[in-house]
Formats: C-alpha cells, sequence, structure tokens
C-alpha cells in the first residue's frame, strides 16, 4: 500500500514538474515572440505607402501555441512583410507598442496590429479597426486589452501625427458579424460613427466565453490630434 502511495506521489510531482516546465517555457517563447516585434517595430520605419494586404480571416487561427505563431512570424519576416509598417498603436497603460499593417491576415497579425473590414481606413476618421492576437500572454500582441479601462488613452501614430483616442466602451459580441448589402448591421462594433459624433478607433481581439469564442471589443474616440515630432 505505501509503495502504491509513493509511486502516485512520485507520478504527480512529475506531471506537476512538466506543466511548470511548460508554462516556463510558453513564456519563454512569448518573450521572443514578443521581442521580435518590438525590435521590427523600432528599427523600421513608418511608411505612409506601405503596401496594402486583403484580409484573409480564413487563415487566422487564434488558437495557435505561441511556437506556432514563431513560425508563422518567421515567415512573413521572410516574405519582407514586416517591412510594410503603416502605423503605430501605443497604449501607456498596459505597455502595448505595435506596428499596424493593412490588411488582417495570419502573417500581419503574427508581426502586429492589422486594420479590418476597411480597405480606406485612414486614422483620425470613421472607425478605424484594428485587429490583434489574444496569445493569453502578458505583453503579447493583443491579449492585454481586456485590462483597459474607461477614460484610458490610446494613440495611433503615424509619420506625422499622432492621434489621441479614449476608451468609452468595452464589450463582447459574436464571433461572426452580420453584413446587410455590405454594410455592418445598426449599432455593429464595425459600424461608423454617425454624423455629429466623433472618429472611432475600435480594437478587437478573441475571448472564450460561456458561449465559446467570442470576440473583445474596446473602442474610443478621437479627443485630439498631435504633430509627431
Amino acid at each position: 500500500m505505501k509503495k502504491r502511495i509513493i509511486s502516485f506521489i512520485g507520478i504527480l510531482m512529475i506531471i506537476a514538474i512538466s506543466i511548470i516546465g511548460y508554462i516556463g517555457y510558453q513564456k519563454y517563447e512569448g518573450k521572443v515572440f514578443q521581442h521580435t516585434i518590438e525590435k521590427k517595430a523600432q528599427s523600421i520605419p513608418i511608411n505612409k505607402n506601405a503596401k496594402a494586404y486583403q484580409d484573409d480571416p480564413t487563415n487566422v487561427n487564434s488558437d495557435l501555441s505561441i511556437g506556432e505563431m514563431v513560425s508563422i512570424q518567421k515567415e512573413a519576416i521572410e516574405k519582407g512583410i514586416n517591412k510594410q509598417v503603416g502605423g503605430q498603436i501605443q497604449i501607456p497603460s498596459i505597455g502595448c507598442q505595435l506596428p499596424i499593417y493593412k490588411g488582417a491576415n495570419q502573417f500581419t497579425l503574427s508581426l502586429g496590429a492589422a486594420t479590418y473590414f476597411y480597405e480606406d481606413a485612414e486614422m483620425g476618421k470613421g472607425n478605424y479597426v484594428l485587429a490583434g492576437h489574444n496569445m493569453e500572454v502578458p505583453g503579447v500582441l493583443f491579449s492585454d486589452i481586456q485590462k483597459l479601462s474607461l477614460g484610458e488613452v490610446m494613440d495611433l501614430i503615424s509619420n506625422d501625427s499622432i492621434y489621441r483616442y479614449q476608451v468609452t466602451r468595452k464589450f463582447i459580441v459574436p464571433e461572426y458579424f452580420k453584413l446587410i448589402n455590405g454594410v455592418p448591421e445598426k449599432n455593429s462594433f464595425l459600424s461608423l460613427p454617425k454624423k455629429g459624433e466623433k472618429p472611432l478607433l475600435t480594437l478587437f481581439t478573441c475571448v472564450y466565453t460561456a458561449q465559446g469564442k467570442e470576440r473583445y471589443v474596446v473602442q474610443g474616440e478621437l479627443q485630439q490630434q498631435l504633430v509627431n515630432q
């Protein structure tokens, strides 16, 4: 009996050590992944003529491991996509600083945030929608946007301006959205602001709830435009 108990305890210890080791490795991979993004963001200037890519949500998988994302990231860099930086997003309260790419697909989303739905999106106008992965690893891509509080600042940075937004809404929506004649349904997170309303910045990422996979959305209104010196 004692031998069985000792054997059982030994198995539990091995499982516990394996889990701790896996979590530690995930954190390490997350840091390597994020370091690559930050390094590229700092070394590659914003290009106002950055190439635009088509949205391709069919190949975007938010359930990939960090290791799998690293592989996609490496392929994106080999393709030169990392050099097509169209802007930056900075959110001081959560330490977020990411390059922005035009068009959301598996490659652009492995390198930073990506504009979504509106191909002609312009900072400071309409509804500037950004997609980003939630890797459930602190400090990686959009993993921390659920920590944002109302009133906090979100900056979009172009090569000559800073567009400062303030968080006004946080909410969860179903994974899939509806279009009516190509236009988002009324009150969708993709809807354009109404006449007289301020331009919007919309961030969204995947999140799991009791209903399954959904989208976590943060929206902010434009407060001011500053000169980027």
